[in-house]
């Protein structure tokens, strides 16, 4: 899991937590703790859905294109509305050149702020469409989209001087590091097919084949230079290191029905629960401490046989698995010759908690420190998912002959994954990325010309959380908190997301738009061909 939910905040308010605090040493209190949270381990994966859009209309305009006519956007967003195309061999491809600025105000202590600066390009997706002469109300489309992409990169330094040791004469130098790694792709690639039963109903089903890559890494580094009472020098230190890799391969079906009557329509479509073909992981996990009992008040107590502590896991090539959420999604749109408006939302199924991956090595040293923790628990990665309903609008507006106005904006709610099952009502939501909602806004243009549409505009995400605990402390250490703060809660998130969206949609047949749903004159549909 998350850095935050494997904080000391979560263990305090446990069943545990409070049994250790009573009936525990506090050096040993110290141990149990770190142990513990660290065998609640998850790794947070996809907890954003509506991150990416596909194709360059259906960015513009907020991600409702369930019932576009003419895009191949439609392979993703309903397989229902492929039917419909009436124009084949229609190519589609656009790129996202994204500028992300994500500032996190006191995320590692009071004044100590995170920040990503990042540039990224990304391949939205590429599709094409087919026909057959003998059965005209059949249409496939294939292509390959990227169905997610999320990237964060945080590290800080920290150096003080601080008393985190209080037996110790003077204030102690200070040096506190600490690393954060996030990467999270999905790719599908597949073909879907669609039905034109009549001139107002079309039925259709896409199959996907897709893969998805989780990379974590989290390391962090405290040490703390003091001299004991004899005048000699050591040094107090705690290091752990929490890294996570995970490749699964899956298959999924996509249903959908597309409704129209004149200038309405309705689009209903379920994403399916996902089959796993293969799937492997890997784990690397360790904490090491030294010399946190020098100034222990009763060094003949139970932690007198623990002076220091290594626990660690570093297995690869691990079995492995990932759930993907299903969902039902509904549409509605509104079209004239002037003008399309239409809204979509889409709800996200639960995923109770599961196991990922577990590892069969983890070990602690020294050996008799075993007893306190379950080795099991500590070796295996779960995760979990709540419900989402994310929503969106949109609109085109013909302005001049060739020129077309696209705007739409819609959410993109975080599924805040729990840690247990039991916690699902109370459990301590995620302060890094995992907990992030954002707010998508968009402008663009199309213009037309007698082979295709070029789509040029921008995107702008606005990021907010509803929880405010910071990453880590390192501004208030102490050596009962195992050389860091308690938790903090004024962590301030500011996060802007700007995207410059270009794609084209290319007719190979020569048929161009006159009007919104309206070919151009002097062309000939296929229906009139024949």
């Amino acid at each position: 899991m998350w850095v935050a939910l494997c904080h000391p905040f979560f263990f305090r308010h446990t069943f545990l937590g409070i049994w250790a605090k009573i009936y525990t040493p506090m050096p040993l209190r110290l141990v149990f703790t770190y142990l513990l949270l660290l065998s609640c381990a998850s790794l947070s994966a996809q907890s954003n859905y509506w991150t990416q859009q596909y194709g360059a209309r259906a960015t513009l305009t907020g991600g409702v294109c369930m019932s576009c006519r003419n895009d191949n956007s439609v392979f993703y967003y309903n397989p229902g509305a492929i039917g419909f195309i009436d124009s084949a061999n229609i190519n589609i491809a656009s790129q996202i050149y994204g500028l992300d600025f994500i500032n996190l105000k006191n995320a590692a202590g009071s004044g100590i702020d995170m920040n990503n600066n990042r540039l990224s390009i990304n391949a939205q997706v590429m599709v094409g469409n087919l026909s057959f002469k003998k059965i005209p109300r059949l249409k496939l489309v294939y292509g390959y989209i990227m169905r997610n992409f999320q990237k964060f990169e945080f590290d800080v330094e920290h150096n003080m001087f601080y008393d985190v040791i209080p037996q110790a004469a003077g204030q102690e130098y200070y040096r506190a590091k600490y690393d954060y790694e996030y990467n999270f792709f999905e790719f599908w690639g597949g073909i879907a097919a669609g039905y034109r039963i009549n001139d107002h109903i079309s039925i259709g089903l896409g199959h996907y084949g897709g893969y998805v890559g989780i990379r974590k890494e989290i390391f962090s580094s405290v040490t703390v230079d003091a001299v004991d009472t004899t005048d000699a020098a050591y040094v107090a230190s705690v290091t752990t290191r929490d890294e996570y890799k995970v490749d699964h391969m899956y298959v999924l079906f996509k249903p959908g029905i597309d409704i129209r009557f004149g200038k309405y329509k309705i689009a209903i479509t379920a994403m399916l629960p996902s089959a796993k073909l293969w799937g492997q992981g890997s784990i690397e996990k360790s904490i090491d401490a030294n010399g946190l009992d020098k100034y222990y008040d009763n060094p003949s107590g139970v932690y007198g046989l623990f002076p220091s502590f290594a626990l660690a896991i570093n297995q690869r090539q691990i079995k492995a698995k990932y759930k993907i959420a299903p969902s039902i999604a509904f549409g509605l749109e509104y079209e004239n010759k002037r003008c399309r408006l239409a809204m979509a939302l889409e709800y996200y199924f639960p995923i109770k908690e599961y196991e990922i991956m577990h590892a069969d090595n983890a070990y602690i040293r020294p050996t008799t420190a075993g007893s306190m923790i379950n080795l099991e628990d500590f070796a295996s990665v779960k995760a979990g998912a709540y419900s989402v309903l994310n929503v969106g609008f949109g609109a085109e507006i013909k302005v001049a002959r060739r020129w077309t106005v696209l705007t739409g904006a819609h959410t993109d709610f975080n599924n805040k994954v729990p840690l247990f099952k039991r916690e699902a009502k109370n459990y301590v939501t995620e302060t890094t990325p995992g907990s992030w909602h954002y707010m998508n806004f968009a402008l663009g243009f199309s213009y037309r010309k007698a082979n295709g549409l070029t789509f040029f505009g921008g995107t702008y995400n606005y990021g907010f959380s509803g929880n405010n605990n910071s990453f880590i402390n390192f501004s208030e250490p102490t050596l009962g908190n195992n050389l860091t703060g308690v938790d903090r809660k004024d962590m301030r998130v500011n996060i802007h997301q700007f995207a410059l969206v270009l794609g084209h949609t290319h007719f190979i047949n020569g048929l161009a738009l006159d009007k919104l749903g309206k070919k151009k004159r002097g062309t000939k549909s296929k229906k009139e061909k024949d």
